[in-house]
Formats: C-alpha cells, structure tokens, sequence
C-alpha cells in the first residue's frame, strides 16, 4: 500500500522485484503515467489507482491475472489498451470525463462495471459483456441530446446476466427500451424527468 503521497510515477526498481505481488493500492497520488513499473507483477489481481492524474491507461498489458481495477476519479476520456486483461470481474472507471463506451469487448468474465459520473450522452459498447451482473450508469448526461438517451434497440439486451442497472440522475424520458432483462432484480430511475414509465416486459 503506497496510497496517500505525493508520488508521480510508479517505483519501478521496487515493483520489479515482487514478482508474487498480489495487491497493490496507488490511490490519492499524483501520477500521471503508469508506465512500464508493473511489467514483473504478473501475478498482481487487485489495482487501485484511483484518485490520481491519469489521462490513459497504459502500462497494464503484462497483467493477465488482474481481476479487479479502480481507476475512479482520474482524467480518462476513453478507455485503452484493456484488451489483455480479460480476466478483469470489477472495473470503475467513475468520476472520469468519458463521452463513450467503448474499448470493453474483450472483458467477458466483467461482473461489475462503474461509469457513473462521466458525461455519457448515450449507451453503447456493452453487448459483449455476457457475465455483466452489476452495471452503474447513473449521474451521466444520457438523453441529453433530446432522444429518450436509449437507443431504439435495447442496448442491454445482451446482458442476460444483469442483476443490478443504475440509471438515475440522467435525462431519460422514457424507459421502454429496457426490457427484456430477466435476471434484473434492482433498478434505479430516479432524478431523470420521466415523461412516461411504460414498459414491454416479458417476465415469467
């Protein structure tokens, strides 16, 4: 745990000697790379990163055991460079300045993902993400184009695993678009302006 400084750059001399390195926590610091620090962590699971200067993800290519990423409250405006890490189950990338999503494809196995407070105008990218339970969309701008901020085919529809999908504080006006989503037990709309709240579900 190296969280809480003043850091601007990974200690690479140190990182490359703990090859068994399991978790690592970088959070509340300054870095603005990630560099080639964690080439030897190749058996690293848990990173968090968040709360720091990173407007890119690099560096995180060698690291095909991680499982769960945190890259909360940085400068991201897309997502990069994650399609080695196809073993990832928990990614947030909240508090970022993403406009798209895009760049996920390759994470099958992703059970939870965070996207919320960004500046998303839409829902896209998602369709491959066959294990997704936990999705939180929520304090986003989608609908701010003055569509309904769904597209006209449930961009959901692939997410047969669903259980939990946050979509408040948005400009939805309608949520017809939703169903079917079987598996979904939580859903949260609220602080949208919902002109209407009709639905075409499908439940058994």
């Amino acid at each position: 745990d190296i969280s809480c400084n003043t850091l601007t750059a990974l200690p690479r001399d140190v990182l490359r000697e703990l090859t068994c390195l399991a978790e690592l926590r970088v959070y509340s610091n300054h870095l603005r790379e990630i560099g080639p620090a964690l080439r030897e962590c190749v058996r690293l699971e848990r990173l968090d990163l968040s709360r720091n200067e990173l407007s890119v993800v690099d560096g995180l290519q060698t690291l095909p055991n991680l499982k769960h990423l945190s890259l909360e409250a940085n400068h991201l405006t897309k997502v990069l460079n994650l399609n080695c890490n196809r073993n990832l189950t928990f990614l947030d990338l909240s508090r970022n300045q993403i406009r798209k999503i895009q760049g996920l494809e390759a994470l099958r196995h992703l059970e939870e993902l965070r996207l919320s407070h960004n500046r998303l105008r839409t829902v896209e990218g998602l369709s491959e993400l066959a294990a997704l339970a936990e999705l939180d969309l929520s304090h986003n701008e989608i609908g701010a184009d003055g569509e309904a901020g769904l597209p006209r085919q449930n961009p959901f529809r692939g997410l047969a695993k669903l259980q939990v999908l946050r979509l408040n504080h948005n400009r939805i006006s309608s949520p017809a678009m939703l169903w079917p989503l079987a598996q979904l037990q939580e859903l949260y709309l609220s602080s949208n302006g919902l002109s209407e709240c009709t639905v075409e579900c499908s439940c058994r």
